[in-house]
């Protein structure tokens, strides 16, 4: 890249190697930074439509994202013992990146999807649904739905669509795992 090119400039005149850098003082284009991405109700339908097709634990690791705001590592690690089923389901989340527990909704849309595993123990996911395997998915299913979108994009959607339906921003923050 330019920068490198400049850099190793640099260095040769410190090293005493050149005399002047032909890059000095020239000003680059910065890479324009994505703005954080919330879905529509109709980007949402064609997502989840287009998800169908795709094998069950990755349904559930969109839906996770999206109904309960999870990271994609949390949903990898989730346990079942961790969900609370019922029309007050809550999921116990391990310790985050701020070393404290925290909870988060589970509703009952995420629960029927959930619900093929509620009989089983331990993970959610398979432990041959990887981190990679779930990012690689979710771009398959992006690109067949027409929706660009990452799984963090459902995540802050989830954010977006508890606050409009009247949460307490620092209840969502909380729920994030945000400090």
């Amino acid at each position: 890249s330019v920068a490198i090119a400049k850099n190793a400039w640099n260095w040769g005149i410190r090293m005493e190697i050149v005399d002047a850098n032909p890059w000095a003082g020239m000003k680059f284009p910065r890479a324009t930074k994505q703005n954080p991405r919330n879905l529509s109700l109709f980007e949402r339908r064609k997502v989840f439509a287009s998800a169908a097709s795709e094998a069950r634990p990755i349904q559930v690791a969109l839906s996770l994202a999206l109904y309960a705001g999870l990271r994609l590592g949390e949903i990898l690690r989730l346990d079942m013992g961790a969900l609370t089923w019922g029309p007050s389901g809550f999921i116990r989340l391990a310790p985050g990146k701020d070393g404290e527990p925290r909870s988060t909704v589970f509703p009952p849309e995420l629960q029927t999807a959930m619900a093929p595993f509620r009989e089983g123990d331990g993970r959610v996911m398979p432990s041959e649904v990887t981190h990679r395997l779930v990012q690689r998915r979710t771009r398959a299913v992006s690109k067949r739905a027409g929706v660009a979108f990452s799984i963090h994009d459902l995540r802050r959607t989830f954010a977006r669509l508890m606050i409009e339906g009247g949460a307490n921003p620092l209840d969502v923050r909380d729920m994030l795992g945000h400090s």
